[in-house]
């Protein structure tokens, strides 16, 4: 199996555990306590175009590419890890609401939510965003120094999207 596969089939655990938070945010998001940060038209602008400029490469790359030739897409990897490092720390410096803790303690006396921990009630955008960053920063610097096979290019395909949809999902849900 390759190096490339095995992380991405390593991530899906920690991915899923950010999905379930996602999921009891976004159905939460009606309660009188608010966990979730405000609606921001600029990070859903910032998200879209980095879905844009990730899917660019993606698809450059998607019949596969040769070392040789990398310097065609190296300004579009750059423009892409660029939007998403961007995206990372626009998300990342959002605020928080001042009633997070006291939601996270009021959650945790709920059956079957002793185990809670408070770091699993972040916004999900700042890891998925990362993740996203250091993808296409893992195939930039594989393509540079072999080239990518269609079905190593589709294997981040399919991990990109699946964290574009979720970061998407979960700040258009922001909006109330």
């Amino acid at each position: 199996m390759s190096a490339a596969l095995a992380k991405l089939i390593s991530s899906r655990e920690q991915l899923l555990r950010h999905i379930v938070v996602l999921l009891l945010s976004v159905s939460l998001a009606g309660c009188l306590t608010q966990l979730a940060p405000d609606y921001d038209k600029a990070i859903v602008d910032a998200v879209t175009s980095a879905n844009e400029a990730g899917m660019k490469v993606l698809a450059a790359a998607s019949a596969g590419t040769s070392a040789g030739t990398f310097s065609h897409r190296q300004a579009d990897y750059d423009t892409a890890i660029g939007k998403l490092e961007s995206l990372r720390l626009l998300v990342a410096t959002r605020p928080t609401p001042p009633r997070h803790a006291a939601a996270i303690a009021a959650l945790k006396k709920l059956p079957g939510a002793a185990g809670i921990d408070p770091a699993d009630f972040a916004a999900p955008t700042v890891f998925f965003v990362q993740h996203m960053a250091d993808e296409i920063t893992e195939m930039r610097d594989r393509d540079r120094r072999i080239g990518l096979r269609p079905e190593i290019v589709a294997l981040y395909k399919s991990q990109f999207e699946f964290e574009m949809v979720n970061t998407l999902t979960y700040e258009k849900a922001l909006q109330r």
